[in-house]
């Protein structure tokens, strides 16, 4: 209230003294106290008679100056307490600790980037530790001020899971947001056609990944009371399409695992997140077609598509959210997309340019 009220009396004498300029300016030869006369006149809003021939338009002239530069200054104080209220509207993770799996690329080195701009400290695990050494020193180059541990680390694997957590650094340990992230997916044949191999994988990956890594840290978080699950899943996960069947599989019971966490956290401060993107354009598509770049390329043709930046900006709204506030289910499609089904493709200049 305080910064309010010394906000809107700057607010008045701006606007006075802005009055002021234009009155000296209009009846300059009338003197400095009819101009002040103007001013007090003009401020408390009465008419002015002044005997002097000046052409009638300055009077207005002034008149509208001052309720243009009042409004402004008044404006910019209710934007600057709007502003403020917002800010406190925000669960602040400065100095937090943030776990990314998969973090190596993608949706989750993204989601390293943007929680670092949030000022939180992160574990950044993924098996490829070439490219989290890479995107540690980038994010040591942006943000010198946080801190960041890398760990390589197979999600299938669940003593290694376990015995990374245990192991990590007293700065790391409490974990206060884990984001799920590692995944792939592996072929578009028909089920009767997938290979036992990729089936295994998938599953391993999509579903005992989630199961060992939301295990070895949740347990804390109660504990503490506090924290935060987000997890990525996929809209594959509530619409099963053909040739996908093991995939869609993985994500659906991601999806029923993430919601019945719920449930489960009901009674404590930790909240849980399923995020569910459509079409995004990362190494997926790659990793899909065991690394044929050109098939990848295609399932991107005649449409714009989500970028892993739109899904780290999600993940981390959610868990900016103050922290009543739980966003337990997040669906995003790229415009062109309502669905597994439905996607328009067109020779935009945004979908040209990705060709």
């Amino acid at each position: 209230m305080m910064i309010t009220s010394i906000r809107l009396r700057l607010a008045a004498t701006v606007a006075t003294a802005a009055a002021t300029a234009v009155a000296s300016r209009a009846f300059g030869r009338v003197g400095a106290t009819t101009a002040a006369a103007a001013r007090s006149t003009i401020t408390h809003g009465h008419g002015l008679q002044i005997q002097h021939q000046q052409p009638a338009g300055l009077f207005t002239a002034a008149r509208n100056t001052l309720s243009t530069v009042t409004r402004r200054a008044y404006s910019t104080s209710s934007d600057a307490s709007t502003a403020s209220a917002r800010r406190k509207h925000h669960y602040s993770l400065h100095g937090k600790t943030v776990f990314i799996t998969g973090a190596s690329s993608g949706i989750g080195a993204s989601c390293a980037r943007f929680f670092a701009d949030e000022g939180a400290n992160l574990v950044l695990t993924a098996r490829r530790v070439e490219r989290l050494a890479n995107l540690k020193n980038e994010l040591a180059t942006e943000y010198p001020e946080v801190k960041v541990h890398v760990a390589a680390l197979d999600v299938v694997d669940r003593d290694a899971v376990f015995r990374t957590i245990a192991e990590l650094p007293d700065q790391f340990k409490n974990v206060e947001v884990l984001v799920n992230n590692a995944g792939l997916s592996l072929g578009l044949e028909p089920m009767i056609e997938t290979t036992p191999e990729d089936a295994n994988t998938m599953l391993d990956t999509n579903v005992r990944g989630v199961f060992n890594v939301t295990q070895a840290i949740v347990p804390g978080m109660i504990t503490r009371g506090a924290g935060h699950v987000i997890t990525i899943g996929s809209v594959a996960g509530r619409q099963p399409y053909a040739n996908g069947a093991m995939y869609c599989a993985s994500k659906h019971v991601v999806e029923a695992m993430s919601h019945a966490l719920t449930q489960e956290l009901v009674k404590t401060p930790v909240r849980v997140t399923m995020v569910a993107p459509g079409m995004v354009e990362t190494e997926f598509s790659v990793v899909r077609f065991h690394g044929d770049e050109g098939k990848a390329k295609a399932v991107y043709d005649g449409l714009d598509p989500l970028t892993p930046d739109d899904i780290a900006d999600l993940v981390v709204f959610a868990a900016t959210r103050p922290k009543h506030v739980q966003l337990n289910d997040m669906l995003v499609f790229p415009t062109a997309q309502a669905s597994v089904f439905h996607v328009h493709r067109d020779a935009s200049p945004a979908a040209a340019e990705k060709k």
